[in-house]
């Protein structure tokens, strides 16, 4: 059974991460109590403690990266046992699974010969 896709407010993003704050309760815990995804939690307080409150509020716009910042992800992936959070944080991505689907989706050769796919 796939669970339905909801958009949830800023308000509400805030309200969960600074329940997890203030201690009032773990990523599952907050979760279960939310009706929402475990990971939802856990993206949410990352995104905060990383970028502030601006991280929460919903993007209008897609982001492409470049190649040359592709390349740079992937350098960075295979040459330390960063995890891709760790990575996106370091090179300011608010979505740390863009950094997989950059991984997942292209290799370094299909990169560096330009062919690469849309994200």
């Amino acid at each position: 059974m796939s669970q339905e896709r909801r958009k949830h407010s800023n308000e509400f993003k805030l309200q969960v991460v600074k329940e997890y704050e203030e201690g009032k309760g773990g990523y599952k815990y907050l979760a279960k109590k939310y009706g929402i995804a475990y990971s939802l939690v856990q993206k949410w307080v990352n995104q905060y403690k990383e970028f502030g409150t601006e991280a929460l509020f919903r993007s209008r716009t897609y982001r492409k990266y470049p190649l040359e910042f592709k390349l740079k992800a992937l350098k960075m992936h295979e040459s330390s046992e960063k995890s891709y959070v760790e990575i996106a944080n370091e090179l300011g991505m608010k979505n740390p699974f863009h950094m997989a689907l950059i991984k997942t989706e292209a290799s370094l050769d299909e990169l560096s010969q330009g062919i690469f796919p849309r994200i």
